[in-house]
């Protein structure tokens, strides 16, 4: 089995290609930083987005949407059962 040292060598001498053209570019660890950044934040908030329309609408509306991993967001097996209870109750104070 590779230990974690062999690893990152390993995945240290594949970059080095990448980092040479990106370094040739004018891109700056600063630049790396802030793109790693805002596109963790764009994924996060997809999927916060995704949580909150399975709390807020049909199960199926969320389904039918192209959100990347809105099935999992639904994947308690009671979870149709209580946003249908949840709806009933909203109706009630309504």
């Amino acid at each position: 089995m590779i230990s974690i040292y062999q690893f990152k060598s390993r995945f240290q001498q594949v970059l080095r290609p990448l980092l040479g053209a990106l370094v040739n570019l004018g891109v700056r660890a600063n630049h790396v930083t802030v793109f790693a950044m805002t596109s963790s934040l764009g994924y996060g908030l997809s999927h916060v987005e995704t949580c909150v329309r399975a709390a807020t609408h049909d199960l199926d509306d969320v389904r039918k949407t192209h959100i990347p991993y809105g099935e999992y967001s639904m994947a308690m097996a009671q979870s149709r059962a209580l946003l249908r209870e949840r709806t009933l109750l909203e109706e009630q104070r309504t």
